[in-house]
């Protein structure tokens, strides 16, 4: 879906299975602030991994990875609502497979690979010169995967697995989404280079200042934020007596508003 803009307007351009399948890759339609926040319902019932937001005159991209679902409906877009009000452009993702993107976003983008290609012609798409990827729990694994092999300029993770080895997460205990792990390994293997964001990261060339955000009272958590405390350019944050759903109480705060918006200030685009 694609949408013109002049003015306060923004463009909306919507991509993936869902249209194809329809038989109308692009579709036209004009649409003020207030109908892009209105049509997020809409949006998170079609089956399309990938979506995207054009502010005019914007030299600033978000790249945002949505996370594990926890119930059986298709999962979000996540933040659409608290992004309408960044001054920024925002590309918007998520893992229908749910394998930490190992399997792609949807059936147009397949793999790993396909899902970087296709962030990589939505970011072409768009007259962007400095990139954000931003991701909460598998989100913020994709966040740092993907901001490596696209080059992102600045990363922020909330809550991030960096690590799926079944080997790491056997020797930390870590049990949680038996179901969807299980199925990325029948689909992708045991074994992957991409499984361990320690070593993928620490042996790439390029690496972008990035910072992981925590809660101090998830035992996991902390020791997956450990587990690349010394890959360059990683900070990491610590936030004492808040578990895994720490974003959620970093929204509440309007902290995490806070955190994105001085992405913006601190931009150069």
């Amino acid at each position: 879906m694609v949408g013109t803009s002049d003015g306060a307007r923004r463009t909306i351009v919507q991509q993936g299975f869902c249209w194809r399948a329809l038989g109308t890759p692009t579709v036209q339609f004009e649409a003020d602030e207030r109908q892009i926040v209105d049509r997020q319902e809409e949006f998170s019932l079609l089956r399309c991994g990938s979506a995207v937001e054009a502010v005019p005159g914007s030299k600033i991209t978000f790249v945002i990875f949505g996370g594990i679902s926890e119930g059986i409906g298709i999962p979000p877009f996540e933040f659409r609502r608290m992004m309408a009000d960044i001054p920024a452009n925002r590309i918007y993702v998520r893992d229908f497979a749910q394998a930490w993107y190992h399997a792609g976003i949807d059936d147009s983008a397949p793999s790993l690979d396909g899902a970087v290609a296709t962030i990589k012609s939505m970011l072409d798409s768009i007259d962007t010169q400095h990139t954000i990827f931003v991701g909460n729990s598998m989100g913020g694994f994709a966040a740092l995967l993907l901001g490596n092999k696209l080059r992102a300029d600045k990363v922020i993770a909330f809550a991030p697995q960096t690590y799926v080895s079944p080997f790491k997460r056997l020797k930390t205990r870590d049990f949680r989404w038996m179901r969807q792990i299980t199925r990325m390994y029948v689909a992708n293997g045991l074994s992957k280079p991409t499984y361990d964001l320690r070593k993928y990261l620490s042996a790439s060339s390029y690496k972008p200042s990035s910072d992981i955000y925590y809660g101090e009272a998830s035992r996991l958590d902390k020791l997956h934020a450990q587990n690349v405390t010394d890959v360059e350019n990683v900070k990491l944050h610590a936030f004492s007596g808040e578990g895994h759903g720490l974003v959620k109480e970093l929204r509440a705060s309007g902290r995490l508003e806070q955190i994105l918006m001085n992405c913006v200030l601190e931009a150069k685009p």
